[in-house]
């Protein structure tokens, strides 16, 4: 005839709060971390790190919602989402649009569309400098497979920044035959 009221506990109360908290800190780590190596390495270029990063927020928010904190798991994972969207498309060093730039050049496409996509990537008056292009006799620089080598009669080398030591080893090769990509190396610092 009546129904109970179930009051949790003074300590399921404690567990819940303290679970919140080791979420929440545990995420501030995770964000922090992710923050980090996108300044170093743009890590949030890659899909895989992205899908790693909300894995693993999912599984530091699921002992909250089985405690039963689903409204404060959703807007935990939420925010974390609405963080990591965010750090997906800022660029906080020139990393970034340089790999971006590098993902840019595909097989077949001519010289002249890859220097249109650096100008793209790295625009005249823009936040960070352009790369400094060196160009080459398609002799390798670094180790591209032997096949490319004798396919390449032209490389064009791009570093990122010679004159910061946190990208003067960042650096780019595209290896050309008769004004066309025939392969190219992407060589982080």
């Amino acid at each position: 005839m009546f129904d109970t009221i179930t009051v949790p506990s003074r300590r399921a109360e404690t567990s819940r709060r303290t679970l919140l908290a080791l979420a929440v800190t545990a995420l501030a780590v995770l964000l922090a971390g992710l923050v980090f190596f996108d300044y170093i390495l743009g890590v949030t270029v890659f899909w895989q790190a992205q899908l790693a990063a909300v894995a693993f927020a999912g599984l530091v928010i699921l002992p909250v919602v089985l405690d039963g904190g689903r409204n404060a798991a959703a807007l935990l994972f939420a925010v974390f989402i609405v963080s990591l969207m965010i750090l997906s498309v800022a660029e906080l060093t020139a990393v970034k649009p340089f790999m971006r730039f590098s993902h840019d050049v595909a097989p077949g496409i001519s010289r002249a569309e890859v220097m249109s996509s650096l100008e793209q990537r790295f625009p005249d008056g823009g936040r960070f400098r352009r790369p400094v292009l060196g160009v080459g006799d398609g002799a390798p620089v670094i180790f591209p497979p032997p096949d490319m080598v004798t396919q390449a009669d032209e490389t064009l080398h791009f570093t990122l920044d010679p004159t910061d030591w946190r990208f003067d080893s960042e650096w780019f090769i595209v290896y050309l035959r008769d004004g066309r990509v025939v392969g190219e190396d992407y060589s982080g610092d």
